[in-house]
């Protein structure tokens, strides 16, 4: 990849393309550094496979991508003011798609490469993620779970 690109592989790449070669080249040719944005070409291809989705799924998505890579399905509920059954209906037709898997653990998904998770959080304004970053902080605060609940607020918080 390195001679096919002229960059150098940065250590992250397999991670932020999960392996997807298409993806893999993207990156290295267009984004070789570590914070750099997610590429125009993978951002339009990530795009596409989004708008086959119905809307209420891309909305969940979205909420969820906030959330980072993996998402907690009480929490997204709690944000997405539904009940958690509802929300896993919801996401299903992305876990169909190939953009969300479900984890072992029931009460959990996540995003399959996080190009996709960083797309769609890219697609929020400073301002909408700065909000959603706050409803976050406040519902992992009411439920009240210790130092593993607050361990997952902190980085809302500094965002």
């Amino acid at each position: 990849m390195a001679a096919s690109t002229g960059h150098r592989v940065p250590r992250n790449a397999y991670e932020r393309s999960g392996g997807n070669p298409f993806f893999l080249t993207e990156i290295l040719r267009l984004a070789p550094r570590r914070d750099a944005p997610v590429p125009a070409t993978v951002d339009a291809a990530i795009r596409a496979r989004l708008c086959r989705l119905p809307d209420d799924t891309r909305e969940l998505l979205a909420l969820a991508a906030v959330l980072g890579r993996d998402v907690e399905v009480p929490l997204l509920a709690t944000l997405a003011g539904r009940p958690p059954l509802e929300v896993v209906a919801g996401l299903a037709p992305a876990v169909g798609a190939g953009l969300l898997a479900a984890a072992p653990d029931p009460a959990g998904h996540r995003f399959v490469h996080i190009l996709v998770q960083q797309a769609l959080y890219a697609g929020w304004s400073a301002p909408q993620r700065a909000e959603v970053h706050d409803r976050v902080v406040t519902a992992i605060a009411r439920r009240g779970g210790g130092a593993a609940d607050d361990a997952r607020l902190a980085p809302h918080a500094a965002r």
